[in-house]
């Protein structure tokens, strides 16, 4: 409900406020038509992820920041996951490429067909939202590709539904399973499915481990963010295209490796620093 209510009213304040014809914001080649949808994706954010979370801690009735976790964080498990979201781009490169490789049953063709469509129409308006080569629209391009996802996507999925779960079932592994495989399904681009599934996963067990929702919320606006630094680089020549693609290029096979074990090192440094500072207490 809350997709379907916020993008009627961004695309209606979107045209109203870029003095663009609905039909208009189609166009990708359009300057203003982008900045349009970009608008209109922060609309959709909020309301398809906060607004329905600011709604859930009204019915639940109880405090928000202890509902979802919303504790303060350690500075060295910060650190911790502020590197484990730069080194894992290899290896989610990887993953990212055996999952375009995959095929649906020759029955199915045509469902394939339009998967594959969809993935490349949502291709294309990511290309067109990073196309950016300078500074301030850079900025623009992280508070909306980074920080309201970060936010909105955790307090939904590891706050809200995960936290639910394992409230009513004590089982936590199941929890943060099922909150990631929803978080990767809402994103409807089933060639991406399942690394975006580990990633939730991975965030799940930041704020299980950790205490604190903020772990995945930082670890997330990493993730999208060195995206969004990065692409800003190639852009203006400062990188290269290389880069786009890190970890699923030829020749890439021993970023990935050495990705994989700084990523298995890396949480379980995470885990050993919250399991000691539980014994110390």
């Amino acid at each position: 409900m809350g997709l379907l209510l916020f993008s009627l009213l961004g695309y209606g304040l979107a045209s109203l406020f870029f003095g663009l014809e609905i039909g208009q914001l189609a166009n990708l080649d359009n300057y203003r038509a982008v900045q349009a949808l970009k608008f209109v994706q922060s609309l959709v954010t909020l309301g398809t992820f906060v607004f329905p979370v600011w709604l859930f801690s009204k019915i639940v009735k109880e405090q928000f920041g202890a509902y979802f976790s919303m504790k303060g964080v350690r500075v060295n498990l910060i650190i911790i996951v502020t590197v484990l979201g730069i080194c894992a781009m290899p290896v989610i490169g990887w993953m990212a490429e055996l999952n375009m490789q995959m095929a649906l049953p020759e029955s199915l063709s045509w469902l394939e067909e339009f998967l594959r469509a969809s993935e490349e129409s949502a291709r294309q308006i990511t290309e067109a939202f990073l196309a950016v080569n300078t500074r301030s629209e850079m900025l623009i391009n992280i508070f909306v590709i980074a920080v309201l996802p970060a936010v909105g996507e955790e307090l939904l999925f590891r706050g809200a539904l995960q936290g639910t779960l394992i409230k009513h079932t004590q089982n936590k592994h199941l929890s943060i399973w099922i909150s990631a495989a929803l978080f990767s399904a809402i994103h409807m681009q089933f060639f991406g499915f399942f690394p975006r599934m580990i990633l939730g996963a991975l965030f799940g067990y930041l704020v299980v481990w950790g205490g604190s929702l903020w772990y995945s919320i930082w670890a997330h606006f990493i993730n999208n963010g060195v995206t969004v630094l990065f692409m800003y680089l190639i852009y203006k020549g400062e990188l290269s295209t290389e880069f786009e693609t890190f970890g699923a290029n030829e020749g890439d096979w021993f970023y990935v490796i050495f990705s994989t074990l700084l990523v298995v090192g890396l949480i379980g440094l995470f885990r050993f620093s919250t399991l000691q500072k539980a014994l110390n207490n």
